[in-house]
């Protein structure tokens, strides 16, 4: 048994985490749940967006944005185009990098303070 198929059955609600993501919901994996109840779907998002989740996250390389292309990224995303020619800099980019790495994230946790690197397990001398 699937367990979306379970939680559909049981729940008052079946929420898709973006307005994109409840569509498809709607429109094909959960479609024949919606074709019963659509009242049950509905869209709420949880309201993060890229500004603050980088504000948050790192505020360092925030910081570093701004100082890059201006004060004006936060509301208008589409202004950190003016990164792509800095993308051959390697001033700037040793600047991301430094900015990128743990010391540079906040202490609060979450998605951002993990550093989203995957390291590879180290291999015991003792292994089975």
């Amino acid at each position: 048994m699937r367990m979306a198929h379970l939680a559909s059955v049981g729940s008052h609600r079946i929420n898709g985490v973006a307005a994109l993501h409840s569509e498809l919901l709607k429109a094909d994996v959960l479609r024949d749940f919606h074709d019963l109840w659509p009242e049950k779907f509905l869209n709420v998002t949880n309201g993060v967006t890229p500004r603050r989740f980088l504000a948050l996250a790192n505020p360092r390389l925030a910081a570093l944005v701004t100082e890059a292309i201006g004060d004006g990224w936060p509301k208008d995303l589409e202004r950190l185009r003016g990164l792509e020619p800095l993308a051959g800099d390697g001033a700037f980019r040793a600047k991301w990098r430094a900015s990128s790495g743990p010391q540079g994230r906040s202490r609060r946790g979450g998605a951002g303070a993990g550093g989203g690197r995957v390291r590879p397990r180290q291999a015991s001398s003792t292994s089975r």
